[in-house]
């Protein structure tokens, strides 16, 4: 079951670095703002993660490093 917890978190961890990163800065209104918007809209979503997921920190932090390692291989298969 952990592992399960594990793989479901580090996926959507990963998918979310993916969309803060790669896909967020590139839209024409948060490209008008004069602050980056991307960079906090990851901060308040990594801290609500790790506030409110009733997990062992050893969990939440082995899946927040195993989605950063699936969001490289995002941006290695789909971004050329």
């Amino acid at each position: 079951m952990k592992a399960l917890n594990i793989l479901f978190y580090s996926l959507t961890v990963g998918i979310l670095l993916f969309l803060t990163i790669a896909i967020l800065p590139e839209l024409e209104f948060i490209k008008s703002l004069k602050f980056n918007v991307s960079k906090w809209i990851w901060m308040i979503i990594a801290t609500i993660f790790i506030l409110i997921v009733k997990e062992k920190m050893w969990i939440k932090v082995v899946s927040l490093i195993l989605g950063l390692v699936f969001y490289m291989l995002i941006i290695i298969l789909f971004v050329s």
